[in-house]
């Protein structure tokens, strides 16, 4: 049934929908930042080859550090508007491969055929496990493609504490680690991003059975994490929200949490969808 139902997913026109948009926004923030940003001279960063070029022209480059891919990708940077079009649409990314799919299998009665020959338990964990790896492959194309585009471009050298364009101080989270060891920041962040496409994309299993059209399943996520941002923005209690776990430039807003706390905050998110999910559609019958 695994197999069954991750063959359906990897073969579906939502996660070629997610591969392409990813794609296209990798490309749109490529060309913002790398050819637009970097060859600008009021930029307010300079690029290894410019660097270059003052020191033949008998120029000097004191104090001046060259453009990184850690800080010039679309997950390390805010001088462009395409990181906060990443984080907002990951959501709907995430929901795109595989997360409207019981719905679909429910509304079309695919389901009832499934349940004949298969355990309505089986069917249901294999369900969830194989949204959560989509939503979680889907959230993090964007992140890995941006990194791999742009590295084309700028180099991978360290970013440098005394340089003016990074965004993460020596208060930020995981500041430490950014600065002395990014390729491991690159990847914690990367897996908590896929960690919270995959809650995304299970999220939207968890309203399938109240929904009356796929875009409502498809769509709740992105409506649920806008409005738990504007709820804990007014409770003073944004280091919660998932937007702002999960985007290396929002650092500021949870620091003083630890990677732990994070961790514990995600995990406790997927077993609850999990729960919710298989125990609820366990027991019922399509009440819509």
């Amino acid at each position: 049934m695994f197999r069954f139902e991750l063959k359906r997913c990897m073969k579906g026109r939502g996660f070629k929908a997610a591969f392409l948009i990813s794609l296209i926004l990798a490309a749109g923030h490529f060309t913002a930042f790398c050819i637009c940003f970097l060859h600008n001279e009021y930029g307010g960063i300079i690029t290894d080859k410019e660097a270059v070029k003052l020191l033949k022209a008998g120029q000097s480059v004191l104090g001046i550090y060259p453009a990184n891919i850690f800080e010039g990708f679309i997950g390390g940077e805010q001088y462009t508007f395409w990181n906060g079009v990443y984080f907002y649409l990951l959501p709907i990314i995430a929901v795109l491969p595989f997360g409207t799919s019981f719905f679909e299998d429910e509304d079309s009665g695919y389901l009832k055929n499934i349940y004949i020959k298969k355990k309505k338990e089986i069917y249901l964990v294999c369900k969830f496990i194989v949204t959560f790896i989509s939503g979680g492959i889907a959230a993090g194309l964007l992140y890995v493609f941006s990194f791999m585009m742009n590295l084309l471009y700028v180099p991978a050298i360290k970013p440098n504490q005394l340089a003016r364009h990074n965004f993460v101080n020596q208060l930020n989270y995981m500041s430490d680690w950014y600065y002395e060891k990014p390729f491991l920041y690159f990847g914690v962040y990367l897996l908590i991003i896929m960690l919270c496409g995959g809650v995304f994309a299970t999220l939207s299993l968890c309203v399938s059975f109240a929904a009356k059209n796929s875009l409502f399943v498809m769509f709740f996520p992105f409506l649920f994490n806008i409005s738990f941002d504007y709820v804990a923005m007014e409770l003073k209690i944004e280091k919660y929200v998932p937007s702002n776990i999960m985007n290396p430039m929002m650092t500021e807003y949870i620091k003083g949490r630890s990677m732990f706390s994070v961790f514990v905050e995600i995990f406790a998110a997927i077993l609850l969808c999990f729960g919710f999910f298989v125990v609820l559609n366990k027991k019922r019958e399509r009440i819509v």
